[in-house]
């Protein structure tokens, strides 16, 4: 298993494995991938066991405090030394949910942010509240986004 950053030659594997992981209304499209990984490569966590991607983490920095919904399509918004990761994608291959490479690259990404910003701000789906609070994140209740239609609900990390 080796966990690194982005670069622009893993943009395929990573809008492939954010189609399979996501249903289309959550999915964030190959274009939006290569902005992403152009803009923030170094908030970006892949990984990767041999050349197949298993799971990675999307994050962009700010100062503000809440995750908003325009985070998703404006890369502008980050600051690299923003207080604040926010959280727009933590994704696993469905072959290998379950053993653990999600939590392997959440804590990798916790890890290398401490000491650099306040904390992490994410939002997920009520099936997933209880992986995130294993990593020490707080449900914060329900979310303002209306991304993709569906209901999510806000986990903070903070003290990194």
């Amino acid at each position: 298993m080796t966990i690194k950053h982005a670069e622009e030659k893993d943009i395929n594997n990573i809008a492939e494995l954010e189609r399979v992981a996501f249903p289309p209304s959550d999915a964030a499209s190959y274009e939006r991938m290569v902005e992403r990984v152009k803009t923030y490569p170094d908030f970006i966590w892949l990984l990767y066991e041999g050349d197949k991607l298993i799971s990675f983490v999307i994050a962009l920095a700010t100062d503000e405090r809440e995750l908003s919904d325009d985070m998703y399509a404006d890369t502008s918004l980050h600051n690299p030394q923003g207080d604040w990761l926010m959280l727009l994608s933590v994704a696993t291959h469905p072959d290998f949910e379950r053993k653990g490479y999600g939590k392997m690259v959440m804590e990798a990404a916790i890890n290398e942010s401490k000491g650099r910003h306040k904390g992490m701000v994410l939002t997920c789906k009520k099936h997933n509240i209880g992986f995130y609070e294993k990593l020490g994140f707080v449900n914060e209740g329900l979310s303002d986004s209306e991304h993709g239609g569906a209901v999510w609900y806000q986990m903070r990390l903070s003290g990194l």
